[in-house]
């Protein structure tokens, strides 16, 4: 030093080396492990499709159920209509037109219902498969679902709850970090 005077002074110097291949074996470590969370993602987004194939044949089940059992209850309105008319047309008090019409309707209703259980018939077959059972054998739904109503959701909740929980869109989103880890891999 160029001043007088006691002085004192150390000298402490550092080095820091680093291969440029360990960061590219980095980089490739973790798109693989991006990519392995974006295959375990599709795995469970692959199991919620098939509940909710199999959960959408179950409803379809039950919807075309009640409409066999309101179909039955046109045919036995119908039928007493028909009744009615007969007795009428029987006692004079009516035209045969009248008896006729009745007629006509209790046919057309009858139809009708044997439209529905045939509907009825093969969305049991259909879920029948859905669900790995032989479609000749017979199915019968035990559980009727009652209505309840949603909870006070509103859409812009429902919106956000549907981005923060859907796997499949999680998997993309670890299938894009993957590839953006594998192209810092490259460049490494």
């Amino acid at each position: 030093p160029h001043v007088l005077g006691p002085s004192n002074y150390f000298d402490l110097r550092g080095a820091l080396t680093q291969k440029v291949a360990d960061l590219q074996a980095l980089r490739t470590f973790q798109s693989s492990r991006e990519a392995r969370r974006a295959a375990d993602l599709s795995v469970v987004n692959a199991r919620e499709m098939v509940v909710y194939v199999v959960t959408a044949g179950y409803l379809q089940v039950l919807a075309e159920s009640a409409r066999v059992d309101s179909a039955r209850a046109q045919v036995e309105t119908a039928q007493a209509i028909y009744q009615q008319a007969q007795d009428r047309f029987s006692s004079g008090f009516t035209a045969k037109i009248d008896r006729t019409r009745s007629q006509v309707e209790l046919q057309t209703q009858q139809q009708r219902l044997t439209a529905e259980q045939a509907d009825y018939a093969k969305q049991k077959i259909a879920l029948a498969r859905l669900i790995g059972l032989s479609s000749a054998q017979d199915l019968t739904l035990t559980d009727a679902l009652p209505y309840a109503p949603l909870e006070n959701l509103t859409l812009i909740e429902a919106v956000v709850q549907a981005s923060e929980n859907r796997p499949d869109l999680k998997a993309a989103q670890a299938q894009v970090r993957a590839a953006e880890l594998s192209r810092k891999a490259a460049v490494a």
